[in-house]
């Protein structure tokens, strides 16, 4: 069991070919771990336990809707009622609908 909000990529590398059984010729093991600045990683290249395979790739990190912050623990739900009058921004900070103050 993982710790919330973090993630593995499993990646087995086979070769596949028609003289043998499928040979596992690597293995890559990627922690993830959480930022939900919601913008894409830079290219990042893992290797494998073996070190005949490697893997570039970017990825990133959304929040479920609602949740914010490095490790989406905030959360925001836009209101327009008598719990208040304000929007989420980006961040997950309250920010008071036009005509209203201190959300």
């Amino acid at each position: 069991t993982l710790p919330q909000g973090q993630a593995y990529l499993l990646v087995i590398v086979f070769d596949v070919d028609s003289n043998s059984l499928d040979d596992t010729v690597d293995v890559i093991v990627v922690h993830i771990l959480p930022s939900s600045l919601r913008r894409w990683s830079h290219v990042e290249t893992f290797s494998g336990t073996f070190g005949f395979g490697s893997l570039s790739a970017r990825y990133r990190v959304d929040c479920d809707k609602h949740f914010f912050g490095e490790d989406c623990s905030v959360l925001c739900v836009d209101t327009d009622s008598a719990d208040g009058h304000y929007e989420c921004d980006r961040y997950g900070n309250q920010e008071c609908l036009p005509g209203y103050q201190n959300a």
